[in-house]
């Protein structure tokens, strides 16, 4: 059985921010995680809580824990098996930074959700750090890390796997202007947090690192604290992180007498 932690991070603030009583959720690419279990929480305030994951083993993980609380749904975040309006409130926590169509997943939002419906979505923010995320350190650092991952596995048993170079792998960092670029005239932001700087993403690539090579348990539980902290001031522009909640505008009708 899972243990689940208790929630932290971008996972904290987004719970904050859900109203108890919500008919129907949405919660895109959720999983359990380091950082808390968002499905297992969700099912206290929300009456019906759906689960969409494009992985069997996150939608597997998730089911053992806490069994028939949540519908589990295998698909694509842009092309989601459900009709219009279907959901009062969608959650996407770092999610379109992974897509390869990000407009199209919005489109899907747009579309599934009822009018006066609430989205919150987590993504990188283009802050002053960006180039230190992990994933795209990895790509644009590609010869340097993997020499270091190959010296460290000097002193290691087994052998680290050494990946080939992936540029699809790479994380989009958005402002908050390109957030409202997405969402167009059909939302309006009502909440935006904008967190962590350098300890953030700096303690995120230790925090790879030592967990490709299975070691210093201790260090890792202190790197993720020193991101659970981090986040949690706000840096405006600088920031490395943001987290937005946005209303679905209702249409009004003009009667003509």
């Amino acid at each position: 059985m899972f243990d689940t932690p208790k929630l932290k991070d971008r996972l904290k603030k987004t719970y904050e921010w859900v109203d108890s009583g919500v008919n129907r959720a949405l919660d895109l690419g959720g999983e359990l995680s380091e950082i808390g279990h968002l499905p297992g929480e969700l099912v206290k305030k929300c009456k019906q809580v759906y689960v969409v994951n494009i992985e069997k083993g996150s939608l597997g993980a998730i089911k053992k824990t806490i069994g028939r609380k949540v519908h589990l749904i295998l698909a694509d975040a842009q092309n989601l098996p459900f009709v219009e309006a279907s959901f009062d409130l969608i959650i996407m926590n770092d999610v379109i930074e992974h897509l390869s169509d990000d407009k199209s997943a919005f489109r899907e939002l747009k579309r599934l959700l009822i009018p006066g419906g609430v989205i919150i979505i987590s993504v990188p923010h283009r802050g002053i750090f960006t180039f230190l995320d992990p994933m795209n350190v990895k790509v644009d650092f590609y010869s340097i890390y993997n020499t270091f991952l190959k010296m460290i596995s000097i002193f290691k048993r087994n052998r680290i796997e050494i990946h080939k170079r992936n540029i699809s792998l790479r994380h989009r960092h958005y402002t908050l202007k390109e957030l409202e670029l997405l969402l167009l005239d059909e939302f309006t932001i009502k909440k935006v947090w904008r967190g962590g700087c350098l300890l953030y993403p700096f303690s995120n690539l230790i925090l790879n690192i030592l967990e490709k090579i299975n070691f210093f348990f201790f260090i890792q539980k202190l790197m993720r604290m020193f991101m659970n902290i981090d986040f949690m001031i706000p840096y405006g522009r600088l920031s490395y992180n943001m987290v937005i909640f946005a209303k679905k505008k209702t249409s009004s009708l003009k009667i003509e007498l």
